[in-house]
């Protein structure tokens, strides 16, 4: 997965690469006097200009601080610094101030990103440095606005329209949004498990983060749509990003439904469960259609084996009827059976060995997963 992030990671690397705030930093920076308002630019600037190094190159600067100092020379060619702990002291609280404060547009989302790429990048780092590591990893007060900034986010993220334009940002944004828990808080997923489930607002980051990832599924079901209906191979590059990044966040609920403490609270929760939300997501990513492209027909399928393995999961849980909560009512016994009868239609396809041909492409070059 920590290949897969990358790649959703780099291939904004351009396309993030968004106008400095002046023409000429260096003179604006020269005639400002407020010291807080010389950190705000700074912030920005380091925003827009440091996310699109990778790892190693942050690293060489952040070795070569002199007095833990930045420096790097911007796009327009001026040279400019920020301290190391002021950067890293002050960032999430930027993020969360722009996210507050700010029209939300496809500016704003690919600034976002891009900030979540540099936090990504200096959180990688922490390990190696005594200063990043002391506020990114051990400060407490900055782990909870790091919670609090990736909590907010998606709470936003979920709020999208079906029909936005912003599929790929939307979809990256989340990926990386939810693997920045991974960074700072631990890789092992038992541990990452334990620390969401004390937290305060771990009943509302659940639905909204199965409600983001629906989106992204529902972008993906209308792109596929367009691809498989049209043949448009102009949008093919597009469509196999979409489904990256809609593998990433599946992948990363996964993870955490395997931990048998954490699918025990998902149970519990009324909008997940007893409301349809995991259900609706299951019934969409069942009908997401198979096509002729080898790798979008493998990813397709890895898709259904990922949302099947998290609905085998929450009915092995042995304190409460995952089944029985989410058939409590009419509209979610419907939607029970629907979904099963997505899942016996599947069963009927494969067992006929008709998948488009997709016996005929190598499990090496395009893995599909346990469907």
């Amino acid at each position: 997965m920590d290949h897969q992030l990358y790649l959703i990671q780099s291939q904004f690397k351009e396309d993030l690469t968004i106008n400095v705030i002046s023409n000429d930093i260096a003179d604006l920076l020269k005639e400002v006097n407020d010291p807080e308002i010389r950190q705000k630019i700074l912030e920005n600037l380091a925003i827009k200009e440091l996310h699109t190094l990778s790892s190693q190159e942050l690293s060489k600067l952040i070795r070569d601080a002199d007095n833990d100092t930045i420096q790097w020379t911007t796009s327009t060619g001026s040279s400019n610094q920020i301290d190391v702990e002021a950067l890293a002291r002050n960032f999430v609280i930027h993020l969360i101030a722009k996210l507050l404060s700010s029209k939300r547009d496809e500016e704003l989302f690919r600034y976002l990103l891009g900030g979540i790429r540099l936090l990504h990048s200096l959180c990688d780092l922490a390990p190696r440095n005594n200063k990043l590591e002391q506020i990114l990893l051990d400060d407490l007060k900055i782990s909870e606005q790091m919670l609090d900034l990736i909590f907010y986010l998606i709470t936003v993220l979920a709020s999208f329209k079906k029909e936005s334009q912003l599929a790929l940002v939307h979809s990256a944004l989340l990926a990386c949004s939810l693997y920045l828990l991974t960074a700072f808080i631990s890789s092992q997923w038992n541990e990452l498990a334990l620390v969401l489930l004390a937290h305060p607002k771990v009943d509302i980051f659940l639905p909204v983060a199965f409600a983001a990832v629906h989106i992204d599924i529902q972008f993906l079901q209308v792109r596929l749509s367009q691809f498989t209906d049209t043949g448009m191979r102009s949008n093919l590059a597009e469509v196999n990003r979409l489904c990256q990044h809609c593998e990433a966040s599946l992948q990363f609920l996964q993870s955490l439904c395997q931990q048998r403490f954490f699918r025990e609270r998902l149970v519990k929760n009324k909008e997940l469960c007893g409301e349809g939300g995991i259900l609706l997501l299951a019934h969409d990513i069942m009908k997401l259609p198979f096509c002729e492209e080898s790798y979008l027909m493998a990813v397709v399928s890895r898709l259904k084996s990922k949302v099947l393995s998290i609905l085998l999961h929450l009915c092995e849980v042995e304190s409460v009827s995952f089944l029985d909560v989410a058939a409590s009512t009419t509209a979610g016994l419907t939607l029970a059976k629907s979904t099963i009868f997505q899942v016996l239609e599947l069963l009927k396809t494969m067992f006929r060995g008709d998948l488009n041909g997709l016996s005929a492409f190598s499990d090496k070059t395009y893995p599909r997963g346990l469907l």
